[in-house]
């Protein structure tokens, strides 16, 4: 900061003209106004050189997607799953994005990379967690499905104390959601009432998995009345 230029603005508001005065003769603002204006119209230029860089970086990033996940594509067409696991895995680890973990995530359960898997899915967990601390209204739909896909794998893996932990999780969100939002969210509900149901069955808490699909069964009733089109294969499973 011009300390001199402050110093002299204070001098002259307390009545101190000549005091002033004299400080401010000595500071040639014509030249440091132009020093100035030019470094401005070079910042400018630097910017304007920046966003053309970043825009065409994020043009070359965009095709260069484009192409990874057509190679992925063929890969899974040909049963190349382990080329395709790579590709995916380096995605999650290069960008970082949620969406991207997820998806290998998700692949990786479904090719029983157990241990790939859950270290994915709690990566994804642990980056939603943090995201719907700030704003819950926009994640906490993700952050229990992250929750459900975990306790899907724990399941899978007979880890039956881990997965109801999860499922429970999974279901205090979306009864929570279900009561500000039923229309949106009561379907995933009647799906954690089933997920979890079904670890007890599996346990044999037959008393709880009943209730748990009683639970499930209420709800897809009730989504019937409204859209037997789209519920109708979902409560003859829950009647199953």
């Amino acid at each position: 900061a011009d300390t001199v230029t402050q110093r002299a603005i204070e001098l002259f508001h307390r009545g101190e003209i000549e005091e002033s005065l004299r400080l401010l003769e000595g500071q040639h603002y014509m030249e440091k106004i132009g020093k100035a204006l030019r470094t401005i119209h070079q910042a400018d230029a630097m910017i304007s050189t920046a966003e053309q860089a970043k825009s065409l970086a994020e043009q070359d990033k965009e095709k260069y997607l484009e192409g990874v996940k057509t190679q992925i594509a063929g890969y899974k067409l040909q049963n190349e799953w382990d080329k395709a696991a790579a590709l995916l895995k380096g995605l999650a680890d290069t960008l970082q994005t949620k969406e991207a973990i997820e998806e290998y995530a998700y692949f990786a359960l479904n090719q029983k990379m157990y241990k790939e898997a859950e270290a994915y899915y709690l990566k994804y967990k642990g980056s939603l967690e943090r995201l719907a601390q700030s704003n819950p209204q926009a994640y906490e739909p993700d952050l229990a499905m992250s929750y459900n896909n975990l306790a899907i794998l724990y399941y899978m893996t007979q880890r039956f104390a881990e997965s109801e932990a999860m499922h429970k999780q999974a279901l205090a969100i979306r009864e929570r959601l279900a009561q500000s939002n039923p229309q949106a969210y009561e379907p995933d509900l009647a799906y954690s009432y089933n997920n979890l149901a079904n670890v007890y069955c599996q346990t044999q808490r037959f008393s709880e998995s009943e209730e748990m699909y009683k639970q499930a069964l209420a709800i897809y009733e009730r989504l019937v009345q409204s859209n037997p089109q789209a519920y109708e294969p979902a409560l003859a499973i829950s009647y199953n």
